[in-house]
Formats: structure tokens, sequence, C-alpha cells
């Protein structure tokens, strides 16, 4: 008898695993497609302009414009934006539907960071530059440009970099005053 553990592709979807015999990538992906509309149709508010604030919001993340996309008026969209947020029903769809577009497109803060260290290791790599007859001349040459910029990324996720601003405010009014009686000297309604 043959041990058939092996031929099952095991596909995700939410928590869900769904077995498939010989696995065939398309069919797989078929099949997880059909899923996740049949999840997405049981989920769906039953309100459609609001399942419509919902679809359009995770568009750009601004509620004035998926309010108006959705059909509110322009006048209210604003508000109507901000009150659909608000709604315990809509903030939930809308989760539900950023992580679907998050598992579709398998971006993940992990993807990311894993291709900047990607970038990093490649633009490092030195390689051996070349004259204008193409020999070797012993010098090495590295893209530092892309190196510099996927560690500004890195070190900006980890919050390496933050910006700090300092103000002294203890002498600035006194100077300030100081600079204004000079500036007056002895005119008339100046401030002495």
């Amino acid at each position: 008898m043959e041990d058939r553990a092996g031929s099952y592709g095991l596909s995700r979807l939410g928590d869900e695993k769904i077995a498939m015999p010989n696995a065939d990538p398309t069919a797989e992906l078929e099949a997880l497609v059909a899923k996740a509309k049949a999840t997405e149709q049981e989920k769906a508010l039953d309100n459609a302009k609001r399942e419509r604030f919902c679809q359009e919001y995770i568009v750009d993340c601004n509620a004035t414009q998926a309010a108006t996309r959705a059909g509110y008026s322009k006048k209210t969209a604003y508000s109507q934006g901000q009150r659909l947020l608000k709604d315990v029903e809509v903030g939930n769809r809308i989760a539900e539907l950023q992580k679907r577009a998050a598992w579709e497109t398998q971006l993940t803060a992990e993807y990311v960071l894993t291709g900047l260290m990607d970038v990093y290791e490649r633009c490092m790599a030195a390689t051996p530059a070349r004259g204008r007859k193409g020999e070797e001349t012993g010098k090495y040459t590295f893209n530092a440009h892309g190196a510099n910029k996927a560690l500004e990324l890195l070190g900006k996720h980890l919050k390496l970099f933050t910006e700090k601003t300092e103000h002294n405010i203890g002498n600035s009014l006194a100077d300030a005053l100081a600079g204004l009686a000079k500036e007056s000297d002895g005119q008339p309604g100046a401030l002495v």
C-alpha cells in the first residue's frame, strides 16, 4: 500500500488547512480563491453601502474618500467616514479585509525586512573593478548607496533614528525683549 501522506499539499486560509491530493499549484490556488470568496460572502456586512465603504477604505485608508466612493454625499463624506470607522462591525470587517489582502499578497513585515537584508547583502558584495580594456585592476567596488538605503530603512523600522528637537526657552523671552528694547532706542510707545 502506498503512503499518500507526502502527496498532499497543504494550503492556509486563515487558520484553516485545506488538504489537496497531488498538489497542483494552479488547482491549489483556484481552490484557495474559491474558499476565500465563499468566506468573504459569508462575512460581508448586511448593509451594501457599509460593505462598500469597507472595501474602499482598504484601498487608501482614507475614510472621506472611501465614503464618497461608497456612495455617501460629498458634503457629509467626512463625518460619515469618521462615524463608520467608530462602528465596531465596520472596524472588524476592515480588519478582516486588510488581513486577507496581506495574506493574498504575502506581504508581511518579515518579508519586507528579509528583502531589505537581501538587498543590503547584494549591495555589499564586492565586485572586481575593471579597467578600460576589461582587465581587473585589483580594486573592488560595491553599491554604497543601495546598502545605505537598506540600512536606513531597517533602522527606521527598528526606531534607531529618532529625531530629537531641543527647545531652550529659559532665556529666549528675555533675549527677545532686550532685542526689542535695543531696536526701539527710546522711540515713543516702545517697550522699555
